[in-house]
């Protein structure tokens, strides 16, 4: 019978091995990518984000939010609430912004992208957005991800100034 105090130490071993080794594999990764691959994934979320304002200028709520990962897993942290799922944001936009003069224009400003892989980046900015009945302005940090050849927001992080 094995010492419980061997065992321990084994499974410690066992767990940072798999550490290092997803480490290691990360590593690898991201030496693979070049500076011109990571201007033109730049340049891929800078297009998706266009189109992600214009989609919403257009006052269709659907459209806006095919911008985000169709899954349940996707997250949505705004308010001192966290929601989880397309189902749950298509319901909550579509509660707060039911027609297209509640939706107004938005831009997007400020924009920061730091390119963490191949298929995975993180984008801070401001939004902006005008209506006849008030303005906003605030903060928003996105986690996006390259699925099936798409850019995906999985995660969405949004704040009122």
């Amino acid at each position: 019978m094995m010492n419980l105090s061997l065992c321990r130490k084994l499974i410690l071993r066992f767990m940072m091995s798999g550490i290092l080794i997803g480490l290691c594999y990360s590593r690898t990764q991201a030496q693979e990518m070049t500076h011109n691959d990571s201007l033109a994934i730049v340049r891929e979320i800078l297009a998706v984000q266009v189109d992600h304002a214009k989609a919403w200028n257009t006052g269709n709520v659907d459209a806006f939010l095919e911008y985000y990962w169709q899954n349940d897993s996707v997250r949505f942290v705004s308010g001192g609430t966290v929601l989880y799922g397309i189902s749950a944001l298509r319901e909550r936009y579509k509660k707060n912004y039911p027609d297209k003069a509640a939706m107004g224009v938005l831009n997007f400003t400020e924009l920061s992208i730091m390119v963490m892989s191949k298929k995975s980046a993180v984008v801070h900015g401001r939004y902006n957005l005008v209506r006849d009945s008030s303005n906003r302005t605030g903060l928003f940090t996105l986690l996006m991800k390259k699925i099936r050849g798409k850019w995906f927001i999985v995660h969405d992080h949004t704040s009122t100034a």
